[in-house]
């Protein structure tokens, strides 16, 4: 199957035991990901999202 290019705006907001909670309120992050499928890209920006960023979570 053929990739195509999705884009995702995600909003990364920091976790409960984020020492920096207080200070931050989160953001949005703008990704644009190749992928077979729109579940697959969507996937692959989470686990690079996640990797990069391990004290938020995503809002989707």
């Amino acid at each position: 199957m053929k990739e195509k290019i999705f884009y995702f705006m995600i909003h990364a907001v920091p976790m409960d035991n984020n020492p920096e909670k207080e200070e931050c309120v989160g953001a949005f992050i703008n990704c644009w990901v190749k992928g077979s499928t729109y579940l697959t890209a969507l996937n692959k920006a989470k686990k690079h999202i996640q990797y990069m960023t391990p004290n938020s979570s995503l809002l989707i």
